[in-house]
């Protein structure tokens, strides 16, 4: 998640935040005011497309919305471990180790393609922690994302899945995610295999991101992807979260200059 200082003129939808922080995987930076306005971006993280303002305790109080913001060159951190990382993963060990290990570098494994593909279906509308939090949890519940085995489910898996508190129970989401099973069958008869399919997708160029500049929350990618997904029956695959999921599986680099894992992620942007 980035921050561009908002814009003038956007008109509030609410008060400020005076409780504990909206999104506790925020952390405040130093060099920033309270009471200064920020667009936020999730890039996958579950941020969503909103704008924050800081209150007292570096908290966020969601109060206007936007499409875009200006990414700081200041938001790179280091680590207790001396590495310089994207400062959105803060301190919190799981989410390191997401950063470190899995977010942006290329993934080919048909399995974890699909699982992704789901579970930012599941990310909308909270946080990616969330999700990471739960992430063992739903791959015990969804027979750890195996397509023809979920591709079979009956209501009566809805029914237990629902039942399932160690997962998100959203009935659409969750039907969604058979629903999605049975088009990946189809995906991988028509293409070969997601992988496949989703390579034509990669952008192959790396664009150095030095200082402000505007980072979108969809691209040309994401939106044809999006696209031709609905029309093969998908759900849950809007051009944002094909976004997210682009960064996530690595077929686009956004990791910030000066974070350590930019370069090994390769020539994805």
């Amino acid at each position: 998640m980035v921050f561009r200082r908002a814009a003038a003129g956007h008109r509030p939808l609410g008060g400020l935040s005076s409780a504990r922080p909206a999104h506790p995987s925020v952390t405040f930076h130093p060099g920033v005011a309270a009471g200064t306005r920020f667009d936020l971006v999730g890039l996958g993280l579950g941020c969503g497309t909103r704008t924050g303002v800081w209150d007292s305790d570096g908290g966020v109080g969601v109060v206007w919305q936007t499409r875009r913001m200006v990414l700081p060159d200041s938001f790179i951190t280091v680590g207790d471990d001396g590495n310089t990382r994207c400062w959105w993963c803060g301190t919190d060990p799981l989410y390191v180790r997401y950063h470190d290990d899995e977010w942006g570098r290329r993934v080919t494994d048909d399995t974890r393609l699909f699982e992704k593909l789901c579970l930012e279906g599941f990310q909308s509308g909270l946080s990616w922690l969330t999700i990471l939090r739960k992430r063992e949890n739903f791959r015990a519940a969804f027979d750890d994302f195996d397509v023809d085995r979920i591709a079979s489910y009956t209501d009566a898996d809805v029914v237990r899945l629902l039942g399932d508190a160690g997962i998100v129970r959203h009935r659409g989401k969750i039907e969604s995610t058979i629903n999605n099973a049975r088009r990946a069958i189809e995906l991988h008869e028509s293409e070969g295999s997601i992988a496949r399919y989703v390579a034509q997708y990669a952008v192959d160029t790396l664009v150095r991101i030095e200082g402000p500049m505007p980072i979108p929350s969809t691209s040309p990618q994401s939106i044809a992807m999006s696209k031709d997904l609905k029309k093969r029956g998908w759900s849950f695959v809007g051009p944002t979260t094909m976004y997210a999921f682009m960064q996530a599986m690595g077929l686009v680099n956004d990791h910030l200059d000066g974070c350590w894992v930019k370069d090994e992620c390769g020539p994805s942007r």
